[in-house]
């Protein structure tokens, strides 16, 4: 009879199981998902969660025991690790569902005495692996190190108005290395004046002439330049060469005076 009663029993969960197989349901005995992202519900990735932190809190019991021997105490926090791994992963795996976000809560292993050594690229150690020889020296340099390191109120001790670039002015180095750029730029600068003013061909080079006959009363001679034309081309003085300017402008006041004597007297 208890026979029977078994076989019933087994095939009822048999059935069971393929209708929530059919319908993509968690259900209980099923193999969890070598990946997070190859389960489509909310419900059943909640359900692998929870399983994965069952597993997790069960080990950590574990690792207390410190007579279980290097080797095993070794193993065991390697698979803590491993599991709070994929625990976080089923918690991405949730958050992309439209669950809750979990990722923002703290370790819910049972032990608030978790250890994590800097450098360690998130790698904890546990219950009786914080007391294993390799652990404890790290732990004594990570522990060193931090110690060594300085705030920021006594970085800033050593800061000065040299750090900010206030006494480059009095540096001779840097002085003559700016004078040195500076000849060059201004050696660029006058070589492509030069090309761009260079006379082409001596055929093409014309003396230009001042024609001063069709200035006009209005015309006004700037300061440091006049416009010359020669032909259709218009050149400028180069400043230094105003009394000669003057010269001509002097002499032409002088003719349009004369030929203004000469006018009125004929009338």
């Amino acid at each position: 009879m208890a026979r029977n009663e078994e076989k019933a029993q087994s095939m009822l969960n048999r059935y069971l199981r393929g209708k929530a197989e059919e319908k993509g349901e968690y259900y209980p005995g099923q193999q969890r998902p070598y990946l997070a992202s190859m389960c489509d519900r909310l419900d059943a990735a909640e359900q692998w969660r929870n399983q994965v932190l069952r597993e997790i809190t069960g080990k950590v019991v574990q690792i207390q025991n410190k007579g279980l021997g290097e080797s095993k105490i070794r193993d065991l926090n390697d698979q803590i690790n491993k599991l709070l791994k994929e625990k976080y992963h089923w918690e991405i795996r949730i958050r992309e569902l439209g669950g809750p976000d979990y990722s923002r809560s703290a370790l819910p292993v049972g032990d608030g005495e978790a250890i994590q050594i800097r450098g360690s690229k998130g790698y904890y150690y546990f219950g009786a692996a914080r007391e294993l020889p390799g652990v404890k020296q790290l732990l004594k340099e990570s522990y060193s190190t931090e110690e060594k390191k300085r705030s920021r109120a006594e970085l800033y001790k050593c800061v000065d108005a040299e750090y900010y670039g206030f006494l480059d002015d009095h540096d001779r180095n840097l002085e003559q290395l700016e004078y040195e750029a500076e000849v060059e730029a201004r050696k660029a600068l006058v070589e492509k004046w030069e090309t761009d003013h260079m006379v082409s061909s001596d055929s093409n080079n014309k003396q230009t002439k001042i024609d001063l006959e069709d200035l006009s009363d209005e015309d006004e001679l700037e300061e440091s330049s006049i416009l010359l034309k020669d032909e259709n081309i218009f050149h400028k003085i180069k400043p230094g060469h105003e009394s000669q300017v003057e010269q001509l402008v002097l002499d032409r006041k002088k003719r349009q005076l004369l030929e203004q004597v000469l006018n009125d007297e004929e009338d």
